[in-house]
């Protein structure tokens, strides 16, 4: 994909790089020359650490709108949001390409076993495998989390749903519709989301001694999993800050992703998803419109919240189903590096 579908601060000048390597420590960073010293490191290696890292590199711009899209999503109606990252879309995007990471990353993994069984059982990797393994743990949380909040918003549909064809209907049925509609925005569904468990445990350990190519791999799988849950708290609940990442189109992504965050949350108190907030703003408008009864002016209110929950409707299908698919295959992943690391053990003793 061409770079100039990123931000700006999506990309950092390779002539400048040097000033922020305390804050940005990228994969292509380690070069061969620099890392000579790690054991257990072959020309295999930094083969597939490449590789790993053109499949991260390329999934995650991909994600970004190109600058023709954006170009002509701001010409269009305010009610557009397709240049907006925080939508169902993308975050459906966004996971299926952690599946893909997933998957190279148990193959990496599995390959490593075969070649030299005692290896991952040895400092540093069994440490960076036990940390990998509590963050699958806090992210199969966060995910559930998730899972409730969209049991959440399909009740909030419904009532949306009921609210339009309730004045879309001749004549409208206006106390229907009222009740529908108070009934929506009494619902938890705008309310901030209570996680508990937070995200600290992906910030605090980045910058630990990797010791080979495939440390770095961990490591920055580490990081795909901590940024792909951070991004789902911002869309559905709360997140205090930008997470500390190392991996260069992660931190672009993120930067974009943050500031969208710190715009929408002004007079909000919940999520940020683009779908929901697009709910709500025709929703509100409809609420006034039914206020003074001008036919004409609430039939077309009425079209555009109907339009509006039709766009919420119609990704949470796809959305819960890639949901579900990422939270078996971290359930299965971490069964499999778990028995990964048995094999090593075993080997090594």
């Amino acid at each position: 994909m061409d770079s100039s579908s990123s931000s700006s601060s999506t990309s950092t000048p390779r002539r400048h790089h040097h000033h922020h390597h305390h804050r940005r420590r990228t994969f292509l960073s380690f070069r061969r020359n620099q890392i000579v010293s790690m054991d257990q490191t072959t020309d295999h290696d930094f083969q597939t650490l490449d590789h790993f890292h053109s499949l991260i590199s390329h999934n995650l711009l991909s994600l970004l709108p190109s600058s023709s899209s954006s170009s002509s999503s701001s010409q269009s109606s305010s009610s557009s949001h397709h240049h907006h990252l925080l939508s169902i879309p993308f975050l459906s995007k966004l996971l299926q390409s952690l599946l893909s990471f997933q998957s190279h990353f148990q193959s990496q993994l599995h390959q490593s076993l075969i070649s030299n069984p005692p290896l991952l059982s040895r400092p540093p990797l069994d440490r960076l495998l036990s940390d990998h393994l509590d963050r699958t743990v806090k992210s199969l949380d966060i995910l559930n989390t998730i899972t409730q909040s969209l049991s959440s918003l399909r009740h909030s549909h419904r009532q949306a749903d009921i609210a339009a064809s309730a004045l879309l209907h001749h004549p409208p049925n206006l106390i229907r519709a009222k009740t529908a509609l108070s009934k929506l925005f009494t619902d938890d569904y705008h309310r901030a989301t209570s996680f508990t468990h937070g995200l600290s445990f992906s910030t605090n350990r980045c910058c630990v001694d990797t010791g080979s190519a495939l440390g770095l791999a961990v490591q920055n799988m580490n990081s795909i999993m901590a940024f792909c849950m951070w991004t789902l708290m911002a869309a559905f609940g709360v997140v205090g800050g930008p997470l500390r990442l190392e991996i260069e189109s992660l931190v672009g992504l993120q930067d974009r992703i943050w500031e969208e965050v710190k715009k929408k949350k002004k007079g909000r108190s919940g999520g940020v998803l683009v779908e929901l907030e697009e709910v709500e703003r025709c929703g509100k408008a409809l609420m006034e419109e039914m206020e003074v009864e001008v036919e004409e002016e609430l039939g077309k209110k009425a079209m555009e919240f109907g339009e509006a929950c039709e766009k919420l409707g119609g990704g949470l299908g796809e959305f819960e189903r890639v949901l579900r698919e990422v939270f078996h295959r971290i359930v299965r992943s971490r069964v499999e590096v778990q028995h990964f690391l048995d094999q090593s053990s075993r080997a090594s003793s």
